[in-house]
């Protein structure tokens, strides 16, 4: 556990100064920290899957084994939809409805567009 909580803590370093940005930046500012934070939490889902066997039923349950912090949010303060197993095969979907608090419109975030988006 020793290092995988040092390596969920460096990966939280970044989030911090991207939340920060996202107060001043505005939405591009708010879509940076959203997709940092996605990283965090897909970096804490793995280690959650590597210690536990599977991935938690509930996302609440990263914040109650103390791999995150109490909220898990996107850059606009509302929670992610989390499911597992996930859509289309997947074994776990991550998604921020984005700006207009919609799902499946053309501002949502998930984990499978963060390396599209760079």
């Amino acid at each position: 556990m020793g290092v995988v909580a040092a390596l969920i803590l460096i990966v939280g370093l970044f989030v911090g100064p991207m939340l920060a940005e996202s107060i001043r930046g505005g939405n591009a500012g708010t879509l940076h920290a959203t997709r940092a934070t996605l990283r965090t939490v897909q970096t804490a889902l793995s280690a959650y899957r590597a210690e536990h066997g599977s991935y938690p039923p509930r996302l609440a349950m990263l914040a109650e084994s103390g791999m995150l912090g109490k909220r898990i949010e996107d850059g606009w303060r509302k929670e992610f939809e989390y499911r597992t197993p996930g859509l289309n095969g997947r074994e776990y979907s991550l998604t921020s409805r984005g700006r207009d608090g919609q799902a499946g419109t053309d501002d949502d975030v998930d984990v499978t567009s963060l390396d599209r988006a760079e």
